[in-house]
């Protein structure tokens, strides 16, 4: 299991701080979170990409400087989506697989 951690607009959508998830890549927990939550997808996705405007990191390092989605987890790690503190873009990393 994956503790998956919501802050701001996110944490609003919700209506909860921390979730649980499963799933062995990024992508695959991220999917398992918006199967459980579906009004995350909204807030989280804008057509098959992450929304600019979104950050999120594995144990608190940005997916940008990891493998992206395909980000490798063994379980035991956080996941936080969280908005973004400053602009810019990593769209091909966070391009939607599922």
């Amino acid at each position: 299991m994956v503790e998956v951690v919501l802050y701001g607009p996110v944490r609003d959508a919700v209506g909860e701080k921390r979730l649980t998830a499963r799933g062995d890549t990024v992508d695959a927990v991220l999917a398992d979170v918006v199967a459980t939550h579906p009004e995350l997808e909204s807030a989280l996705y804008d057509d098959d990409e992450f929304r600019s405007e979104i950050n999120v990191l594995v144990d608190g390092r940005k997916l940008a400087t990891l493998d992206g989605v395909d980000t490798t987890l063994e379980g035991g790690e956080t996941v936080q989506i969280t908005a973004a503190m400053s602009g810019g873009s990593h769209r091909l990393l966070y391009q939607r697989r599922f």
